[in-house]
């Protein structure tokens, strides 16, 4: 694994590990990161979206299996409790994650509608 994957995958630990998530400045989104311009590789970024969205549709694929054999009484009842706490986690890091960039969109969006 590269440094750069070894810091991407540090970053995104400390990230889900926290109890509000993280802005995207401290996911190193940001054109300026303490004042030193970041490159950003946008093939690299194209290709890491497409491969997250394939395997976030994977997921949705499995959750909609679970939920549409099993009733959330059953799966609260009887599914493996430390499982079902590390999933909803993860369910929890990304929609705080997709959150954060759904507001950024936005924001920018009516920044330019604001700028015409």
């Amino acid at each position: 694994m590269s440094s750069n994957e070894d810091a991407t995958l540090a970053i995104l630990s400390k990230w889900i590990r926290e109890p509000g998530g993280a802005d995207l400045k401290s996911l190193g989104c940001s054109e300026m990161v303490s004042g030193v311009k970041k490159q950003i590789d946008k093939s690299r970024l194209t290709a890491d979206l497409v491969t997250a969205k394939v395997d976030l549709l994977s997921a949705q694929c499995a959750a909609d299996r679970i939920r549409l054999q099993h009733s959330i009484k059953d799966i609260v009842a009887f599914a493996d409790r430390q499982a079902l706490k590390q999933a909803i986690a993860s369910a929890e890091a990304l929609h705080r994650f997709f959150s954060d960039l759904g507001a950024h969109i936005k924001n920018e969006e009516g920044d330019a509608q604001g700028n015409r």
